[in-house]
């Protein structure tokens, strides 16, 4: 992409353009960088939607582009104002995928996401893969929140919500919660493996699987 067309880029333009290239098999240094230039003028990361953070955070963690710089504008925006109770439970968990792929532990943005969690109305919108995800965000980063951790705990103990987990997901928030979970941790791994053992799932378990639950 030439200068001078990234730099007329909306905030629609900056995160569409970017799906393309989500394998690093295709060129997009130089599109990623151009982006990264006109997200950092000054103001323009205000003008972004909440979708089109969370997908300008996800195309540059799926291309592996580290900017700290973009990246904590980006936590900037979201952790300050209102603008996260505008997320929905997919854009959260995008966002938080985003800043683990990338490594970058960002404590204001982990304690607003930590704090929108404990609203059970908008915890009870998360989807089995939204969840998983997030917490497998914040154990990757380390990130400890007693509250929030609680709060997930409960919904994941729910039997109607637990039936829909794969072995993957199971194990994935199984090994999450030993991570970071240590005030619920037991009450997810007995919800857990009461499940894998009512339908027979753990003949589908694989040897790590089961030694993560375990």
């Amino acid at each position: 992409a030439r200068k001078e067309g990234v730099a007329e880029f909306s905030p629609r333009d900056s995160a569409t353009p970017a799906w393309p290239f989500e394998t690093p098999r295709l060129p997009h240094d130089a599109l990623m960088a151009g982006i990264a230039a006109r997200v950092a003028h000054p103001g323009f990361v205000h003008t972004f939607t909440p979708r089109g953070l969370a997908t300008t955070c996800w195309a540059f963690a799926t291309v592996g582009i580290q900017d700290d710089a973009v990246m904590g504008l980006f936590a900037d925006r979201i952790a300050h104002g209102n603008i996260l109770a505008s997320f929905q439970s997919q854009e959260v968990s995008m966002t938080v995928w985003a800043y683990a792929m990338l490594g970058i532990r960002n404590d204001q943005l982990l304690a607003q996401v930590a704090q929108r969690l404990q609203d059970p109305r908008f915890l009870d919108t998360f989807t089995v893969q939204s969840i998983t995800i997030t917490v497998w965000a914040f154990a990757m980063l380390g990130f400890r929140h007693k509250d929030a951790m609680a709060a997930i705990a409960e919904k994941v103990s729910d039997e109607a919500f637990l039936a829909m987990f794969s072995t993957q997901d199971a194990a994935t928030t199984a090994w999450a919660f030993g991570r970071v979970g240590q005030n619920v941790v037991h009450t997810v791994l007995e919800a857990i493996a009461m499940r894998l053992r009512q339908d027979g799932a753990i003949a589908d378990c694989s040897p790590r699987s089961i030694a993560t639950i375990t």
